[in-house]
């Protein structure tokens, strides 16, 4: 499984996440299908931090042999301190107010934030996407 993210690490970078255990089956495959280029945050080596309780964990057991893994391909935006701003404004606007305006300006902010207009950016994210996604199907198909 690849699931897709944006927002964390460096402009249009796209980092493989494994947040199996580090000597898990499902890192060790994470780890022969992608190589070197694989982080796991629970070693220190990913921008994310090690999560608990998350759905992904479901999936980590459902993915735990040597055939499959669960991967997080993130693409990094901006400065990781405007993306918890930005969230915290989100969260502050549901919570707080009806004021509809508010959220549909600030729900542009967000997709500013989380999907950058930069072509360049666009051209990173879909080349990097196309390469992962072969690594998997060639992963799932050997």
């Amino acid at each position: 499984m690849v699931d897709i993210h944006t927002g964390l690490g460096p402009f249009g970078y796209g980092e493989i996440i494994c947040d199996h255990e580090p000597d898990s089956l499902g890192a060790n495959t994470a780890k022969h299908w992608y190589g070197d280029s694989v982080t796991l945050p629970l070693l220190g080596t990913s921008f994310s931090v090690p999560k608990y309780g998350l759905m992904d964990f479901a999936w980590h057991e459902i993915m735990a042999d040597s055939e499959s893994c669960c991967i997080t391909l993130e693409f990094g935006t901006y400065r990781t301190r405007e993306l918890f701003e930005i969230l915290l404004k989100d969260h502050l606007l549901w919570a707080m107010t009806d004021n509809d305006d508010a959220r549909a300006q600030h729900a542009q902010v967000m997709q500013n934030y989380f999907c950058p207009k930069d072509c360049a950016w666009r051209e990173l994210v879909l080349f990097r996407s196309q390469q992962v996604l072969d690594q998997a199907l060639t992963g799932v198909a050997g």
